[in-house]
């Protein structure tokens, strides 16, 4: 059979468009990873911002010359409740530990903010637990961000 130049160039955009075709998809599914990948980034970084927020916030408070208990269980619950929120979204992007961890500070929180103050209760000494726990949380993400 001879060469047929119509053929060979039926063939050549034939062959053009599946290729063409190929890419486009290829090009799709790579934007689309991209944004999956951006979007667990700045969830992770929301939550390492909420828990700078909690941190700074705590220590602020407890600090203060008259600590007012009362404004910092509001806070705490708040704070429960922002967290609860954020890792709703990020399941699946930290590793099970580090999920573990935030969804015990989000309880510490709760119990924190609902625990009744009678004299005696050193309650100074649970925010710097809490306090602790976010400084020992933020390492863990930051850990594991930069692996």
């Amino acid at each position: 059979m001879e060469d047929n130049p119509f053929f060979n160039g039926l063939i050549t955009l034939a062959v053009g468009i599946v290729l063409a075709v190929f890419k486009r998809k290829y090009d799709q599914i790579s934007e689309e990873k991209e944004k999956i990948k951006l979007a667990k980034k700045e969830n992770k970084r929301k939550i390492i911002e909420r828990l700078k927020e909690i941190e700074l916030t705590l220590e602020k408070d407890i600090s203060a010359d008259h600590p007012k208990y009362k404004k910092i269980q509001n806070e705490c619950l708040i704070f429960s409740n922002q967290l609860t929120s954020s890792l709703s979204q990020i399941t699946g992007n930290l590793p099970d530990n580090v999920i573990l961890d935030l969804k015990r500070l989000s309880s510490d929180l709760i119990s924190l903010g609902n625990f009744p103050i009678y004299q005696g209760y050193n309650f100074i000494e649970d925010c710097k637990s809490i306090i602790e726990s976010v400084k020992r949380i933020i390492r863990e993400m930051d850990n594991y961000s930069n692996n």
